[in-house]
């Protein structure tokens, strides 16, 4: 949704010789007719998303039958990520962002990010969230629900024990055939 991405794709895909089409748009409401896609993916999106169900609703919508659902996306209780945010954000900003006040108000969208869209701020979840909330959404199966670490190397005895907290989320769904 951000106005200049559509124009660095566009760059980096003349650059690389890439046959690809940008446009800038709306998760919540995508331009798109229903059952087009056979995968839909998305890095870094769910946290910003101003509405979580609608955003899903439209990716499942957009999804053919059949089709998989990639979402990546940041973990709240990766040691790592909280620090930065938690923490490294709030004496970076002196007081001005991160911190407790960011862990109470994640959740919260806001107007305005300085490029025209509102959102959330960083409002990461964690393997276990996600496991709850997919529930709600029938018409997806889950896959794979874990980390990015413990998707890597699964047969690491310490990725396993430390799958909830090593690396970012990695959720995998399919869409259900209509029957």
């Amino acid at each position: 949704i951000c106005p200049g991405d559509p124009k660095f794709l566009h760059e980096m895909a003349k650059f690389y010789d890439l046959d690809i089409k940008a446009m800038q748009g709306d998760s919540c409401a995508l331009p798109f007719p229903d059952n087009s896609f056979d995968s839909v993916y998305s890095k870094d999106t769910f946290e910003h998303v101003w509405d979580f169900e609608a955003g899903m609703l439209e990716q499942i919508r957009v999804l053919k039958p059949g089709g998989k659902l990639l979402v990546l996306v940041g973990n709240l209780i990766n040691p790592k990520t909280f620090y930065s945010m938690f923490v490294k954000r709030f004496i970076d900003s002196k007081g001005k962002s991160g911190g407790l006040k960011w862990l109470v108000t994640k959740h919260r969208a806001r107007q305005d990010f300085g490029i025209g869209w509102h959102g959330r701020d960083e409002d990461w979840k964690t393997l276990f969230w996600w496991k709850r909330k997919l529930r709600s959404f029938p018409e997806l199966k889950p896959l794979i629900l874990t980390t990015s670490r413990a998707c890597n190397d699964p047969l690491k005895l310490s990725n396993r024990v430390l799958e909830p907290f090593v690396g970012g989320l990695v959720i995998l769904a399919e869409k259900h055939n209509k029957k």
